[in-house]
């Protein structure tokens, strides 16, 4: 029997405090010296969930390590259904699971090695991971020694290298209302502050709207800048390097908040977020409908092996 399996992709990102490199493969190999056991690693986030590390792999000197990151919701249902019932509809009964068992929400995997971080989520995101991570480290650590830190996408050194030999004609970004009416925290990203007083304007239109709400309906509303140059050959020499500078500042900011963002050069050259990020997709083994954490962590080995060989990231 073929072996079952699921195309997912993985991630090159970095750890750092205040924009310096951050050794969260130490971190972590502290971590598991203080909390060897899973039970030891629990933490409940804000939302009621728990994550755990559910493995962790040592992989030697000079290789990093490598963990697989569960949640689950105490006490949480699942739905069922009847095979080839007969009736018009089935109305998918919910059961808990068997007593002293949990139902596993989503899980992860990374790979880190000194500030380098591969990931691969199935139901985990970077963000929530990040989150689990800080919270486990600040366990028991008085408040002034507390590590801070953050992990963050890499560009692609190509892409930087072509935004400045091309130059950039046009920024378009796309978003929903929604996102638009959450606070976002201070950021010194030019692109951001210069459209900081448009987005405030329909934040302030949708939320005097009533018929606008509700949640889902923001998040149906689709709002749309660009920020683009009058003509290629008319912009002064001083607006075209500004808007190059604009860009590639924007495509180092990972916490953008913007759902999808095309930068197209002077030349007509498209670049949009899968060409930027440093990624990969790759094909793992699956058994039901859990990913196989050796399976990822050989495949995110073998893309960090690959970006160091190539020299894809920026120094």
């Amino acid at each position: 029997m073929a072996r079952k399996s699921a195309t997912k992709n993985i991630y090159y990102l970095r750890a750092s405090n205040e924009k310096q490199p951050f050794d969260i493969e130490e971190l972590l190999k502290t971590i598991r010296r203080d909390r060897p056991t899973v039970g030891d690693t629990e933490v409940e986030l804000g939302s009621g969930d728990i994550l755990r590390i559910q493995h962790y792999r040592d992989e030697g000197k000079d290789k990093g390590c490598s963990i697989h990151i569960v949640a689950y919701t105490p006490g949480e249902k699942a739905s069922t259904l009847l095979p080839k019932i007969s009736s018009h509809e089935d109305y998918e009964d919910v059961y808990p699971a068997p007593e002293g068992k949990e139902y596993k929400d989503g899980e992860c995997f990374l790979l880190l090695k000194n500030h380098h971080v591969m990931f691969c989520g199935h139901g985990i995101s970077v963000s929530k991971a990040t989150l689990y991570l800080s919270l486990l480290a600040k366990r028991g650590i008085e408040k002034h020694s507390q590590p801070v830190f953050d992990i963050s996408p890499v560009s692609n050194i190509d892409k930087i290298k072509l935004l400045q030999e091309q130059g950039v004609k046009s920024i378009s970004l796309s978003t929903n209302a929604y996102d638009l009416s959450i606070p976002e925290k201070k950021t010194q990203n030019r692109f951001k502050r210069i459209l900081a007083a448009a987005a405030n304007e329909v934040k302030a239109l949708v939320e005097k709207d009533e018929s606008l709400s509700e949640q889902k309906a923001r998040e149906d509303l689709l709002v749309g800048l660009e920020l683009k140059l009058d003509g290629n050959t008319r912009a002064c020499e001083e607006t075209q390097e500004y808007i190059t500078d604009i860009a590639k500042e924007y495509i180092g900011d990972s916490d953008d908040g913007w759902h999808h963002f095309e930068i197209i050069t002077r030349t007509g050259e498209r670049i949009k977020p899968g060409n930027i990020r440093l990624q990969k997709t790759v094909r793992l083994e699956k058994t039901e409908k859990n990913i196989s954490c050796y399976s990822a962590w050989e495949a995110l080995t073998a893309y960090l092996v690959d970006i160091e060989n190539g020299r894809l990231s920026e120094q």
